[in-house]
C-alpha cells in the first residue's frame, strides 16, 4: 500500500479532526458535463456570439478559447497566453446580468432532483461503481461524512448544493447502513448539512448543523429565494483579485484556520488557483502538525511534476490508478476497528 494512503487510513482510524476540501472533480458523473472545462465551454458558447464579429471569426474564437476543443485542431497559440480567469472576465462583461443565471442553469440542468434521487438509489445497490452510478463521488463523500463524526466541515470551491442533497438523500435509506449503531451521526435525531456563504441568512446554525463552506460563492437551485447581494461568485480575474485583497475575510480566515489546525483532504481540486496556492504556502510556513492530503490519480510525466510541486506545498499526495480504487480503499476501511 502507498505510504501516504496508509497514513491517511491510520489518521482516519485515529479519528483525527478532519476537513474536506473539494473541487469541481467531485461533481464528475458519466454523461454529465459538470467539470470546470464543461462550464467554461458553455460560457464561451453563449457569450462569444454576442461579439460583433463575422460568423467565421466567432467560430474560430470559440475553438481557440474552448478547453474542450481538441488542442491539435487549434490554429493559434495565442489562446494559451490568455488565462482562464481572463476569459471569464470577458464573458462576464458580455453576458452582464445573465452571468449568474447562466451558471445556475449549467449546474442544475445537469443535476436535477431526479438525477440525484436516481443516483442515490443506484449507489445503495450492491456493485455500485463510478462508471455506472450518477454522482457516485458525491455519495461516497456523503457516506464518509455520515459515518465519521471526526469530519468536522467541508470547504468546497463549487457553487452548488449537490453534496448537501447527497447527504440528505442517503440519510433517508437506513437499510443501507446495517451497522448504523456504530455511528453517532446515523443515530442522531437530526443531522443537517448547511451551506455557508456570504450573505447566508438561513436558519440558525446549531449543534446539529454540519457546515459546508463556499468561499467562492454559492448558486442556489432554481426556484430558491434570491440570495443576499453580498454573495458573490469568484470566477473572473477581477473577482479573484478582489478576493485576494480581502485579507481579513471569513473565506480566508476559515481556510487558514482549517489548514493550520486540522487534518485536511483535497479531492477533485486541480490546485491551479493562485489563492489556493497562497493559502497552502501560508499553512506550510505556519507548519500544521496534522497532515494535508491531496487525493488524485496516477498520470504521466506532467502529473509527476505537479505532484512534486504539491509535495513542496506541504501536501501528502495519495495517487491511485483510478478514483474507484481510491474510494474502495477508504470505504472498505469504514469500520476502522
Amino acid at each position: 500500500m502507498d505510504k501516504n494512503l496508509h497514513e491517511l487510513i491510520q489518521d482516519i482510524k485515529n479519528k483525527k479532526q478532519t476537513v474536506l476540501f473539494l473541487g469541481s472533480g467531485v461533481d464528475y458523473s458519466p454523461g454529465k458535463k459538470m467539470l470546470w472545462d464543461d462550464v467554461l465551454h458553455e460560457f464561451i458558447r453563449n457569450a462569444i456570439p454576442l461579439l460583433n464579429l463575422p460568423h467565421n471569426d466567432v467560430v474560430e474564437l470559440q475553438h481557440q478559447l474552448d478547453p474542450t476543443y481538441p488542442a491539435e485542431k487549434k490554429t493559434s497559440d495565442d489562446a494559451a497566453e490568455f488565462s482562464t480567469e481572463g476569459t471569464v472576465s470577458v464573458i462576464k462583461r458580455l453576458l452582464g446580468n445573465d452571468y449568474v443565471p447562466l451558471l445556475q442553469n449549467i449546474i442544475y440542468t445537469q443535476a436535477t432532483r431526479k438525477d440525484m434521487m436516481d443516483g442515490c438509489n443506484d449507489y445503495i445497490q450492491p456493485g455500485a461503481s463510478i462508471k455506472r452510478t450518477t454522482f457516485y463521488t458525491l455519495f461516497v463523500l456523503a457516506e464518509m461524512i455520515l459515518r465519521h463524526d471526526n469530519i468536522k466541515a467541508v470547504v468546497t470551491y463549487n457553487y452548488d448544493n449537490l453534496l448537501t442533497q447527497a447527504i440528505c438523500l442517503l440519510q433517508k435509506h437506513p437499510e443501507y447502513f446495517n451497522d448504523r449503531e456504530k455511528y453517532p451521526r446515523l443515530n442522531a435525531g437530526s443531522f443537517r448539512p448547511t451551506d455557508i456563504y456570504s450573505g447566508w441568512t438561513d436558519e440558525p446554525f446549531t449543534n446539529d448543523s454540519f457546515p459546508i463552506y463556499h468561499p467562492h460563492g454559492y448558486i442556489q437551485p432554481p426556484g430558491a429565494l434570491i440570495p443576499n447581494k453580498r454573495n458573490q461568485v469568484v470566477m473572473s480575474m477581477e473577482e479573484f483579485y478582489d478576493s485576494a485583497k480581502e485579507t481579513y475575510s471569513w473565506q480566508h480566515a476559515t481556510q487558514i484556520h482549517f489548514l493550520t489546525h486540522y487534518m485536511c483532504m483535497y479531492l477533485g481540486a486541480s490546485l491551479t488557483d493562485m489563492n489556493m496556492q497562497r493559502l497552502l504556502s501560508f499553512a506550510d510556513i505556519e507548519h500544521n502538525n496534522e497532515s494535508i492530503y491531496y487525493l488524485t490519480v496516477k498520470g504521466g510525466a506532467m502529473t509527476t511534476l505537479k505532484n512534486i510541486f504539491h509535495t513542496g506545498n506541504h501536501l501528502k499526495v495519495v495517487a491511485m490508478d483510478n478514483y474507484q480504487n481510491l474510494y474502495n480503499e477508504l470505504l472498505n476501511n469504514k469500520n476502522y476497528e
